[in-house]
């Protein structure tokens, strides 16, 4: 059976020659894709998409007749707008558009022609997030930069709050001694206005022999 199934399938080629992209390819959550199939040939034939997931069996995604203009969507894809088929006359180019990670899987182009189908190589689509890509060494060095950040932040204040605190207790205790100060030099010149007042009112009733000795020691006080 598998013979006779290969024979048909070399028949077929000779016909109606079938290529598409192949290999792995490699996009991230959100990017658009487009995966294409191209076919030589006169040789009327129905197309084909198929999805297979690893691990599950081939899943019908869309058909059309090689000479429509439009494609039908079958199964999860129907009337699902991020996918679309765009349909040429020497080939067709399926449309992914903000791709998920539930697309991760191999997609076929197939051709078929009465019961023969010819699949194409297939091309694996791989979705990626950056989220996933991003080491959670990277994480762990960010939470300390920003720990240490935050702390910095907390001892500058509390260094500036203790500078203008003891600033501002200088500037009180200044003006209170200036004040102090102040108030002393106006009592000590009250004072020796009265000392001063005093002798003087003596030396007015005293003989001049008196008043003499009044005036030295008025300048004696008045040095002491």
């Amino acid at each position: 059976m598998s013979l006779v199934f290969l024979l048909h399938l070399a028949e077929l080629k000779l016909s109606l020659s079938l290529r598409q992209d192949s290999g792995f390819l490699s996009a991230n959550v959100g990017d658009n894709m487009t995966l294409k199939c191209f076919y030589e040939g006169d040789v009327a034939a129905m197309f084909y998409w198929y999805k297979q997931t690893l691990g599950q069996k081939p899943l019908l995604m869309c058909s059309f007749y090689k000479y429509e203009k439009n494609a039908i969507f079958h199964n999860e894809f129907k009337n699902d707008p991020r996918f679309k088929l765009e349909i040429e006359t020497n080939g067709n180019q399926l449309k992914i558009f903000e791709l998920q990670h539930s697309d991760a899987a191999t997609y076929f182009c197939v051709n078929g022609l009465s019961f023969d189908f010819e699949f194409g190589d297939g091309v694996t689509l791989s979705s990626e997030s950056y989220e996933v890509a991003s080491p959670p060494v990277l994480v762990y060095f960010l939470s300390a930069a920003l720990a240490f950040t935050i702390t910095l932040v907390v001892l500058l204040a509390s260094s500036v709050y203790e500078t203008n605190k003891i600033n501002s207790r200088r500037c009180t205790d200044s003006q209170a001694r200036s004040s102090t100060a102040s108030t002393q030099h106006v009592e000590g010149q009250d004072a020796d206005n009265l000392h001063y007042a005093a002798l003087s009112e003596n030396k007015a009733h005293r003989p001049r022999r008196q008043r003499d000795n009044t005036d030295t020691v008025c300048v004696y006080s008045s040095i002491k």
